[in-house]
């Protein structure tokens, strides 16, 4: 019987709850019970288009909640947990995200 690899490749992380903290920085718990606070604010200043232009707004970007172990804002952009996590464990939203 083969047995699957074990580490953190394999994990699959799930955001459990968010708090929006300042301005563009969430705090986010997850499934594991580890919480990180992470700034969006570079990230939002970085990226176009109609997905993320209304996010600038604080009033908006403030909408964000938790749907499938994911951040969503009502427009669908969406932000899965595995990626999320790796982002709150580096710290930072690496730029670009394209190109």
């Amino acid at each position: 019987m083969n047995t699957p690899p074990s580490g953190k490749m394999n994990e699959l992380h799930s955001v459990l709850s968010v708090t929006v903290k300042n301005g563009f920085v969430l705090e986010i718990v997850f499934e594991d019970g580890k919480s990180f606070s992470l700034d969006f604010k570079p990230w939002i200043d970085s990226e176009t288009g109609w997905l993320f232009d209304p996010l600038k707004d604080p009033a908006y970007f403030a909408r964000v909640f938790v749907h499938g172990g994911a951040l969503e804002w009502p427009n669908g952009l969406d932000i899965c947990g595995d990626g999320l996590r790796a982002w709150c464990e580096q710290g930072s939203i690496p730029q670009p995200l394209h190109h």
